[in-house]
């Protein structure tokens, strides 16, 4: 970790897209798609730099609860366990 990493405009810190990928353990590719699709970020002195908050907000933003199986489902899984018996 170097101070290189990091910068701070108007008091909000930003990362470098390399550690952005490294703290969240995604590949710098992923991160420069997500770019295309709405991650916040500044281009500065040849580096691309990632806001702090808004990056974490744009990844929760982006997280989906899985939908939780139907009543009907259920039903039929626990008929088929049953009878297995």
């Amino acid at each position: 970790m170097t101070d290189d990493d990091f910068l701070t405009l108007n008091g909000e810190r930003h990362v470098k897209q390399a550690r952005y990928a490294r703290d969240k353990k995604v590949s710098e590719r992923t991160i420069a798609r997500h770019r295309g699709k709405g991650l916040p970020y500044i281009p500065w002195a040849g580096a691309i730099y990632i806001p702090e908050v808004a990056g974490d907000e744009y990844i929760r933003a982006r997280i989906k609860r899985r939908n939780p199986p139907r009543a009907a489902a259920n039903k039929r899984r626990r008929t088929v366990s049953n009878t297995a018996a």
